[in-house]
């Protein structure tokens, strides 16, 4: 455990916390007997290694699911590598080793936590970087994948070797039966931090109109970083609603702070293609997106499009995820709502779920509130875990300066 009397600061006791309550869930979870336990101890982890990396890496290491050490050494490899680069390789190193005890039936999940590991060993170290990024290969999309975010990293130290990792990952994605779309997608999003013509002509060579709309999405995504009136151009050349609706929300989230108005016109735009699209559950999903944006610039029109798409889903199948993600938005806006919405889920997974982020948010400013959220819960592991997010969330706010209204140092 954490030795609390050591801690710098409250961020830190509240991780303590944090941790102390990750460490009594026992429920098993499918694969492995301690994996509810082990995803809460990485989530410790994560802004653990914000405040105080040695710490978080030895509590990493007591990890037993072999998926979320691997993420959490990770993690911690990211705190570290700027400051201490040797000590970070050898926790991606580590973690590499970790990945491989990952059951064969999840090759895609050991897959992603290579990638992560080969975009930030690229920071280091290139060379190496591209071997683990070409010894990713099952499945053969992440490969694509790690090959993409290497490039991604050198494209202003070596634009030339950059290049080449991208031709070499289209030249794989190419021979993809499946998500082949989308490894292209990544290869375009990466590329046009290059060569945003280049980008563009890749997308393009995508015939399916929904498929090539994601690539442009990608590219416009990258484009508002340096150049958003040629996002905003290319975004309006996309002939699928919910792609250009998708990229039209992206170009307005860049815009929001520095041209609100030029944000609200745009996202007006992106709502008006997600009412036109023709599937209740993505015509929902889409303009819970282009609220999130919005309650930035229009707070009263945000909770509308949420109320909308709440409707939309009324009498959609697999409707949760989509509420999971609206709840949590509408606590931007109007936390109380947020509850109710994440209470109507009728799945108990999913509203647990829900009410786990509504509480989180809730956290940052008002943490007494949240616990009560965490209470109307079912006791149990959705209970623990949305404890613990209550915990991290504190000390991820009082890490970054954010005052926690209600609370002194006597209440931690």
């Amino acid at each position: 455990m954490l030795d609390e009397g050591d801690g710098p600061d409250r961020s830190y006791r509240l991780l303590v916390e944090a941790e102390r309550l990750a460490r009594t869930i026992n429920t098993p979870s499918v694969g492995h007997p301690a994996g509810f336990q082990s995803w809460s101890l990485k989530e410790v982890v994560t802004t653990l290694a914000l405040i105080n990396p040695g710490e978080a890496e030895r509590v990493a290491r007591t990890i037993t699911a072999p998926q979320c050490q691997a993420e959490a050494l990770v993690e911690v490899a990211d705190a570290l590598w700027e400051a201490e680069p040797l000590r970070a390789r050898v926790l991606l190193a580590d973690a590499e080793r970790v990945s491989q005890a990952i059951g064969p039936h999840e090759g895609f999940l050991r897959g992603r936590i290579l990638v992560r590991a080969a975009e930030l060993l690229a920071r280091m170290d290139p060379g190496d970087a591209e071997r683990l990024a070409r010894a990713t290969n099952k499945p053969t999309v992440c490969r694509v994948e790690a090959l993409t975010k290497v490039a991604g990293v050198l494209v202003e130290a070596d634009a030339g070797r950059a290049r080449m990792l991208f031709a070499d990952a289209e030249t794989i994605a190419r021979t993809l039966d499946h998500e082949q779309e989308r490894a292209l997608a990544w290869i375009a999003g990466g590329m046009a931090r290059l060569d945003a013509d280049e980008a563009e002509r890749l997308a393009r060579t995508i015939p399916d109109p929904y498929a090539q709309g994601r690539a442009l999405r990608e590219v416009t995504r990258a484009l508002t970083e340096r150049d958003v009136d040629t996002a905003e151009r290319l975004a309006r050349t996309i002939t699928d609603p919910l792609r250009q609706a998708q990229a039209l929300e992206v170009t307005a989230a860049a815009l929001a702070t520095a041209a609100p108005q030029r944000a609200r016109k745009m996202l007006t735009d992106a709502e008006r293609l997600a009412r036109t699209i023709h599937q209740p559950w993505y015509r929902a999903r889409t303009l819970v997106r282009v609220a999130d944006t919005l309650a930035e610039v229009d707070p009263e029109q945000a909770r509308r499009l949420i109320a909308d798409a709440e409707r939309f889903l009324s009498t959609e199948h697999h409707s949760s995820p989509v509420l999971e993600d609206a709840a949590k938005m509408l606590t931007k806006v109007d936390p109380r709502e947020a509850e109710r919405l994440a209470q109507a889920i009728p799945e108990p997974r999913h509203r647990a779920k829900a009410l786990k982020k509504v509480a989180e948010e809730v956290a940052r400013t008002d943490p007494n509130d949240a616990e009560r959220i965490a209470h109307t819960i079912a006791p149990g592991r959705s209970r623990i875990q949305t404890l613990v997010g209550i915990a991290v969330a504190r000390a991820l706010a009082v890490h970054v300066h954010r005052p926690v209204e209600g609370e002194d140092e006597r209440s931690v």
